[in-house]
Formats: structure tokens, C-alpha cells, sequence
């Protein structure tokens, strides 16, 4: 058997063959090493499934309700079909660690200098994903377009 770092890049050789799955229970591993795909965001050949990409699947699918509780969402792709959602009449709810509660995007030099190491490094992955053209500048658009929580609340969505 065959074991790969965590950033090595399988090819189709090495890939192993899917484990069989009950029509109705799909499960998905962010390090599967069945499946390969590209990171949409820094453009990285990744073994796994594409846990965005199913999220935002299930998410587009939902008519009536979408209730997500995790620790914190950084995935602009997530937050812009959340909003989509919302904006087609689905109801959202959506609980997360309220640490992760903080816009981001919008943060000081001087804000971000006070947080606390962890909080820095929760920034600096917040940054990367926000910065689309990655100029090291997070423009208004980039915030308005990719930055979780300044998409929510532009929806009028409240958090506690």
C-alpha cells in the first residue's frame, strides 16, 4: 500500500479505487485517496473529495430551509450560495463559534495587530481567501463578494 503526504499529488495510477456507498448515505473525506480536484482558491491539486464543491451542491438544492452549525465558514463559495439562498426566500439559519464572528475583511492594520495569535492566524487565511486577485489588498468588491459575514449581513442576517 501506498501512503501519500498530505500534499502529494496522486496520479491516476495511484489513486485507489472507491470504497462502495449506500445510495443514501453519501460520505465524503477531505483526504481520500480515491479522489483527486483543484483547490478553486490557490489552485492546488489536492487528494480528496471536493467538500465545497458538495456543500454548495446540497446548498443550491435546498427550497424550504438550509441549518448549518460548525465552528466558523471561510469558504467564499459557501457564503455566496448561502446568499443566494437567503435571497430566493430559503429560510438560513446558521450557528457558529462566535470567535468567528468578525468581518474580516474589514479589519485595521492596527485591529488586526491586537488580536491575539490565533485570531491573526484566522486572519490571515480570511485574507487569502478574500483576496481574489491576490494583489495583497482586499478591495470593497473583494469584501462585498467573497468575505462570509459581510455577505450574510447584507442579506439582513442577524448574528447573536
Amino acid at each position: 500500500m501506498m501512503v501519500l503526504g498530505s500534499d502529494a499529488i496522486a496520479t491516476a495510477a495511484e489513486l485507489q479505487p472507491p470504497l462502495p456507498q449506500h445510495p443514501q448515505i453519501q460520505v465524503y473525506f477531505n483526504r481520500n485517496p480515491a479522489n483527486r480536484y483543484t483547490d478553486s482558491y490557490r489552485q492546488v491539486s489536492r487528494l480528496g473529495d471536493n467538500l465545497e464543491a458538495i456543500v454548495i451542491t446540497q446548498i443550491a438544492s435546498a427550497q424550504q430551509s438550509i441549518d448549518i452549525a460548525v465552528t466558523g465558514i471561510s469558504l467564499p463559495g459557501v457564503a455566496q450560495a448561502l446568499v443566494e439562498r437567503q435571497r430566493a426566500g430559503v429560510r438560513v439559519r446558521l450557528i457558529t463559534d462566535n470567535d468567528y464572528v468578525k468581518p474580516w475583511g474589514t479589519l485595521s492594520i492596527d485591529e488586526v495587530a491586537d488580536l491575539d495569535s490565533d485570531d491573526q492566524d484566522l486572519w490571515a487565511e480570511f485574507d487569502d481567501l478574500i483576496d481574489a486577485d491576490k494583489d495583497g489588498d482586499l478591495s470593497p468588491e473583494e469584501v462585498a463578494d467573497r468575505e462570509i459575514y459581510t455577505l450574510l449581513l447584507s442579506t439582513g442576517q442577524k448574528f447573536n
